[in-house]
């Protein structure tokens, strides 16, 4: 099992008992951050047995939750079909009971992401493509003891992570313990306004940065794909030479400064879909305004092949 990420900033106390002893303690992390993720109880539930036979396919990715790293098949994927009827076999009704596809009296499909294991998440959209739009984003916990094994799926031809992460105002979010988002491989959005992190906090960030080597080849570690800083009434003023590994970065302190001119002609192709100056001073969550331009995504980038984790609930925002 994979160590959690935990995003605390340790608080020192010191107190005088009656006899003038000086006493020093320190708050730890709560054990609301170690709670298991609402899926779990929702898996419990005498509801969720099914009440028919599924497919052999249901079977077959139950059993690849607990590997879904290893979910890499190539270029093989398997079409998702929405069923003509609402009474008809539906894998993924079968594997995710909260799915309620769109019908006659409804104009949306509908589902409780919060019910929804990650894992299972991970694997249907890298063994389907064509999944409804509403299943393309996973709101979940910084703190989810699952959230380390997805950030180690590998991106393929059929399945690309974008995370995006929301701390605006997060006490616990400082030069210290920003270390701590080393394990976040995936990290495309950041939103880190209104904190006490500093240009020494984003150079140890950059630091974090890795090649590891894992079989026959290299795999990157650390924030590489980080494309959107936003630093609002941030302490961080000046942070741009210490992320200048990060060549597809743009930071957006307060005020923003013009745009940059020039980009490496490698992204110039997927700039028009990642990359838009109005995103980052949506007035929303940045999750939501990266996934609202990725739904007007041209043919250049198929969106079909994006999903975005989102981090907009986690318990530390209630610990500010």
């Amino acid at each position: 099992m994979d160590k959690p990420i935990i995003l605390w900033q340790t608080r020192p106390e010191i107190s005088t008992d009656d006899a003038g002893t000086t006493i020093a303690s320190v708050v730890l992390p709560p054990p609301a951050l170690y709670d298991p993720g609402p899926y779990e109880k929702s898996m419990l539930e005498p509801t969720a047995h099914l009440r028919y036979v599924p497919s052999l396919a249901y079977f077959c990715i139950q059993k690849l939750i607990e590997y879904a790293d290893q979910c890499d098949f190539g270029l093989w994927s398997s079409r998702y079909e929405r069923p003509a009827s609402f009474l008809s076999y539906d894998i993924l009704r079968a594997l995710i009971p909260s799915y309620l596809p769109a019908t006659d009296a409804t104009s949306h499909d509908d589902i409780r992401m919060s019910e929804v294991d990650p894992r299972l998440w991970a694997v249907i959209l890298q063994v389907f493509t064509e999944v409804p739009d509403v299943m393309r984003i996973y709101p979940i916990a910084l703190s989810d003891k699952h959230l380390p094994l997805l950030q180690r799926i590998p991106s393929t031809s059929n399945y690309s992570l974008l995370t995006a992460l929301q701390l605006p105002g997060c006490t616990h979010l400082t030069d210290d313990t920003i270390i701590q988002l080393k394990a976040l491989n995936g990290l495309c959005a950041f939103d880190a306004s209104e904190t006490k992190l500093t240009a020494q906090g984003i150079s140890r960030l950059a630091g974090t940065m890795s090649w590891s080597l894992e079989g026959d080849r290299d795999q990157r570690r650390g924030p590489w794909q980080l494309r959107i800083l936003r630093l609002r009434t941030s302490r961080a003023r000046s942070p741009r030479p210490q992320l200048s590994r990060s060549n597809l970065l743009d930071v957006r302190p307060s005020p923003p400064p013009p745009p940059p001119a020039r980009y490496a002609a490698s992204t110039l192709g997927l700039l028009p879909q990642i990359y838009q100056p109005h995103l980052l001073l949506h007035p929303d969550s940045i999750g939501l305004s990266i996934t609202l331009h990725l739904n007007r995504a041209s043919t250049t980038y198929n969106k079909q092949h994006l999903v975005v984790l989102n981090f907009d609930s986690f318990p530390t925002r209630m610990l500010r």
